[in-house]
């Protein structure tokens, strides 16, 4: 099984924690949420017989991408930067 760390980036209030939700949980919810710190979940999923295990960080909003704490992104095998 791989194993892959995807963090969600972007600024304040662009909707990275309902992307995740929906990836994850296959639920929206029009609630608005603040993530403080990281939210870390974690998504199996089954690509051509190959199981890929995600474990997805979700950031707290900068609105400054430079701000992110490189300690985050450590190891990562990609992000997804999150714009309105």
């Amino acid at each position: 099984m791989l194993q892959k760390k995807i963090c969600m980036v972007g600024a304040f209030a662009t909707g990275k924690t309902s992307l995740v939700g929906r990836f994850v949980h296959s639920i929206f919810s029009e609630k608005y949420q603040t993530t403080v710190g990281v939210k870390i979940d974690k998504k199996t999923v089954n690509i051509q017989g190959q199981e890929i295990n995600f474990i997805l960080w979700d950031l707290y909003g900068e609105d400054e991408f430079q701000k992110v704490r490189m300690s985050y992104l450590r190891g990562v095998s990609g992000y997804l930067l999150v714009i309105i």
